[in-house]
């Protein structure tokens, strides 16, 4: 027991920390699982061997502290942890701000409280796993997203540059006021909202212009099959030659229709997508221009973040960094 290697898994009760937890135990780990789900983690707890639970608000330095503290009182020090708590589909109107209270404020946390406390008697590196790094809001407001699922599939492998992110995060919270945020939050969403409404009047009408162009084709077809038309021409010198019946080359055909409903759908889509992304982007530049202050700490914090980024893009690129291995795909 003296020479159990010991986990710490965050979120351990459920999802990927508990399947984590799960391999852990399998290993002889001693693991402790942090959770603020207490049935789940009981239950985990229970079934698996060497394993404890403690419930845990991570987002609460006190209560990430006082968890820690007592797993190095108990164990002697800890070998790995494994920061994994986090949230998704939330749907409320804090969206943005839950998640990364959730994923990015418990990560450092466990950094800083394991940092000082690795297990003396082992000679081989204590490690930290801190997959909620990555995790953040989509595109869509109401899905959150570990991304680090999606960097498991080598076609949708992003290059390392999460510094970047939390480069912008860091400027996010540091140089803007709750009502700046709060004002950037609305901005994105109402041009969120535009481009979502002009895509799908625009995919609307252009698919009502196929239909009509379709419609309007098979009924000239229909017509010109029913009329009579000459099957003979006959030339001044007397000669006569029969005229090839075209009617198959007008008939409306598979292809057409595709090409037809295709290229109208998207072409609209693109069209009112880009549109609504227009007029989102100006309604949203007049809300947050509406506050003079606010919009100057936005655009100064807007400032220094591109400083900063390209500060650190020509320190890459003076490391010998590749410009190939700086071109992003996602």
């Amino acid at each position: 027991m003296g020479n159990m290697k010991v986990a710490i898994v965050t979120g351990g009760a459920s999802g990927v920390g508990l399947a984590v937890t799960q391999h852990l135990s399998s290993r002889g780990w001693r693991t402790l699982i942090l959770d603020c789900n207490e049935t789940a983690g009981t239950q985990a707890a229970s079934r698996l061997r060497n394993t404890t639970f403690k419930e845990v608000d991570v987002t609460s330095w006190a209560s990430l502290s006082s968890a820690f503290d007592a797993a190095l009182e108990g164990f002697g020090g800890v070998d790995f942890v494994f920061a994994n708590a986090g949230t998704i589909e939330r749907g409320d109107r804090f969206y943005f701000r839950d998640p990364h209270m959730i994923n990015l404020i418990p990560n450092h946390s466990d950094e800083d409280k394991h940092r000082p406390h690795p297990k003396q008697q082992h000679s081989h590196p204590k490690q930290k796993a801190p997959p909620s790094s990555l995790s953040s809001p989509t595109s869509s407001p109401h899905s959150p997203t570990s991304e680090m699922l999606r960097d498991s599939f080598a076609a949708l492998r992003r290059p390392r540059d999460n510094d970047l992110a939390n480069l912008a995060e860091k400027h996010f919270e540091h140089d803007l006021r709750d009502s700046d945020r709060d004002a950037l939050r609305r901005a994105a969403k109402r041009v969120g909202t535009h481009a979502t409404l002009g895509s799908l009047v625009g995919l609307g009408l252009g698919l009502f212009l196929a239909y009509r162009l379709r419609t309007s084709r098979a009924q000239m077809f229909q017509a010109f099959r029913a009329s009579e038309k000459p099957t003979h021409v006959q030339f001044a010198d007397g000669r006569t030659k029969a005229i090839p019946d075209i009617t198959p080359l007008l008939q409306p055909s598979m292809a057409g229709d595709i090409a037809t409903y295709g290229l109208l759908g998207l072409g609209s889509l693109f069209l009112g997508g880009e549109t609504g992304l227009l007029t989102g982007s100006y309604f949203a530049t007049r809300s947050i221009s509406r506050d003079e202050e606010g919009r100057k700490r936005i655009e100064n914090a807007f400032r220094r973040y591109r400083a900063d980024f390209l500060r650190k893009e020509a320190d890459r690129l003076d490391g010998g960094a590749k410009i190939t291995d700086m071109i992003r795909f996602s």
